[in-house]
């Protein structure tokens, strides 16, 4: 199952608490079931690819939340 964030935001704008707590959410989703998975030696490439590119959002929306300023 994949799923994609789709972010309406302008390039400038922080995106809304609503988007970054699903791309929150998605990523903990994620992480759980990787963990589980790994454990048990079903742990794919294609979970891992997946995982990699919903982390790289989250750490893209994370920064677009706390500006500039804190970088």
């Amino acid at each position: 199952m994949t799923a994609t964030i789709v972010v309406k935001d302008s390039p400038d704008e922080s995106p809304s608490n609503t988007v970054l707590a699903v791309s929150m959410r998605k990523t903990q989703w994620l992480l759980d079931d990787a963990a589980h998975d790994a454990a048990s030696g079903r742990y794919s490439t294609a979970q891992a690819v997946e995982l990699a590119e919903v982390l790289d959002e989250l750490l893209q929306l994370v920064r677009k939340s706390i500006g500039d300023e804190h970088r």
